[in-house]
């Protein structure tokens, strides 16, 4: 999102210019927290296992693509959480607090979520490659609508694409250690309802690629 007016409260380096650099990776956060209790009570009813696990990806990933960011910012200095620290003292120190902290609770999430990762009765395998192939694809595709967007597909789009997904890398091998037997193999059947929202967001996801200009009142 962009626009051409110049606030003040929103110039780079004030409280208001960091509160919108975080916000991204907050709202992934804050939306896994809100779900995680729609998840588990999914989980105790016996819901559908195309809800559960559609709900599962939704909270799981989208916390785990919040934690993550800072510490890729604080890796190789770009990003939105690099953005943050501008203009703040130690900035070195700052960066590798945020690798270190950012690397932590990526462990812990993977870790957590696991568990419930690993009562689907499914190969695990496929359930984390299928949805990581599939959404890095459409991101990489989407983000090759960007103008000029050359630069921001490789410090943005492509790392949001493999690295801000990535726990689906390794929740399936954590999931198969923890837990304490594996459920009988079934099928999760194929929903209409869930291709239905898939398309309806690559739609969403193609059209807005190149961006969405405002002006504020």
């Amino acid at each position: 999102m962009d626009t051409s007016d110049s606030l003040p409260s929103f110039a780079d380096g004030t409280a208001g210019s960091r509160f919108v650099y975080a916000a991204g990776a907050l709202a992934n956060i804050l939306l896994g927290l809100v779900l995680y209790p729609v998840l588990r009570a999914a989980e105790r009813r016996g819901a559908s296992l195309t809800l559960r696990l559609f709900l599962w990806l939704l909270v799981a990933v989208g916390i785990y693509i919040g934690v993550i960011y800072p510490a890729y910012s604080g890796a190789f200095g770009v990003g939105d959480f690099d953005d943050f620290i501008v203009n703040w003292p130690h900035r070195t120190l700052i960066r590798i607090f945020e690798v270190v902290f950012g690397s932590l609770l990526c462990a812990g999430v993977v870790r957590f979520f696991a568990k419930s990762f690993g009562e689907f009765p499914e190969s695990l395998t496929r359930l984390a490659w299928v949805p990581y192939i599939a959404a890095a694809v459409i991101f990489c595709v989407a983000g090759l609508r960007i103008p000029h967007g050359l630069h921001l597909m490789i410090i943005s789009v492509i790392p949001a694409a493999l690295l801000g997904q990535s726990i689906l890398v390794f929740v399936a091998p954590v999931a198969r250690r923890v837990r304490k037997e594996a459920p009988p193999q079934e099928a999760i059947p194929i929903s209409p309802i869930a291709i239905v929202v898939a398309l309806v967001f690559v739609v969403v996801v193609l059209l807005t690629a190149p961006g969405v200009h405002f002006t504020a009142p």
